[in-house]
């Protein structure tokens, strides 16, 4: 036999009035000790729920067994947002190791020079 205790239902949030100052990235009045309110707070509520975005960009170089979180944590999101324009791009570097040699004629590059064309992708060879 389980007894479980009965869950006591959350307390409401706290919902600060326009223009009541309110504490760093929190969105609730900011109190002293003895609840009252301070002075000096870095924002009010209005201004703090007024920031809009209007657009964002992430940029930067992912290790390559990284790679596939960037659509999880990034494309699958964006694509839920209903975004008026998404523009997703790539840019991949690829140096040859000291000592080895990659012919022009090796099929992987092949494959991959035709699949850059059919992507509409640049594709620069540095011989």
């Amino acid at each position: 036999m389980w007894i479980i205790p009965p869950f006591a239902p959350e307390p409401p949030k706290e919902v600060a009035e326009p223009g009541t100052p309110v504490a760093a990235g929190t969105g609730k009045p900011q109190t002293g000790e003895r609840g009252d309110e301070v002075t000096g707070a870095t924002g009010t509520v209005e201004e703090t729920s007024k920031a809009l975005i209007r657009r964002f960009v992430i940029r930067g170089s992912v290790p390559v067994e990284n790679y596939a979180e960037l659509f999880r944590c990034f494309v699958g999101p964006a694509t839920r947002m209903k975004l008026k324009r998404l523009n997703l791009g790539v840019q991949f570097e690829m140096e040859v190791s000291e000592g080895r040699e990659l012919d022009a004629n090796d099929p992987t590059l092949k494959a991959m020079k035709e699949s850059a064309h059919q992507l509409g992708l640049a594709f620069e060879v540095e011989e």
